[in-house]
């Protein structure tokens, strides 16, 4: 039973005694999507962290980006510069090749074009996707709401590299409390609650429910089998 459909006549003792936190088991990697312009390079430094924690946890992170693969080299010399660690680098294609297998064909030439970055994360499997172009983000809000989407803009305003693993933690298991995150991190109080905030602002995590806990946003609702790794993390 999630706590987001706590029946009027059971309490909030009698659910936290039928609905334990999630016990620790080990989970399979966060799959990371980023874009270069306007999103590594807002904050190299912050996404060097980010893609480092990504892969220290068994994740793979996914560059995907619309620069031309004619500069393959001067992008790999860029993220070599920016300290970006990666698994995969994705050029979408020249804008002047859209992409005619779109299947939504009531898009604009233009959203064709961008739609290449969501038919590749859904074919790669990407969980969380990081770029500073709304239309992009309206594109996997509308084509792909399963893989988290989020503004480079917002996500520079949060400077902690553990947001996408603790977001991970949190959808798999359904469970959204700054102790538990704190846990399974073994991370500071505020910390987690920073971090539980954020999810909040993003509309990942919805508000207090009637019971004072925090409910899963409906979209990301889901019976999920608990998949938390407990991570050392300084």
């Amino acid at each position: 039973m999630n706590v987001n459909n706590l029946p009027k006549s059971m309490t909030l003792a009698e659910w936290r005694r039928s609905n334990p936190a999630p016990a620790v088991r080990p989970i399979t990697g966060l799959r990371l999507g980023l874009d270069i312009d306007g999103t590594i390079t807002a904050d190299p430094k912050l996404f060097a962290e980010i893609s480092t924690h990504c892969r220290e946890h068994g994740g793979q992170v996914h560059i995907v980006t619309s620069r031309s693969e004619a500069g393959r080299k001067e992008t790999v010399e860029d993220l070599q510069g920016y300290a970006i660690q990666f698994d995969h680098l994705h050029f979408i294609g020249e804008m002047s090749l859209v992409n005619e297998d779109c299947p939504h064909k009531t898009l604009d030439w233009f959203q064709r074009y961008l739609w290449q970055k969501v038919a590749y994360a859904k074919l790669n499997g990407l969980m969380h996707f990081v770029d500073d172009d709304p239309k992009v983000l309206s594109l996997f809000a509308n084509y792909a709401p399963e893989i988290v989407a989020t503004s480079a803009l917002d996500r520079v305003k949060v400077p902690d590299p553990l947001y996408e693993l603790a977001v991970k933690v949190v959808l798999d298991a359904q469970h959204a409390s700054a102790s538990f995150v704190q846990r399974q991190f073994k991370l500071g109080y505020n910390r987690a609650t920073r971090l539980i905030d954020a999810m909040s602002d993003a509309g990942i995590v919805g508000p207090f429910s009637e019971g004072g806990l925090r409910t899963i946003g409906e979209r990301y609702r889901k019976t999920a089998v608990y998949t938390v790794v407990e991570w050392d993390v300084p």
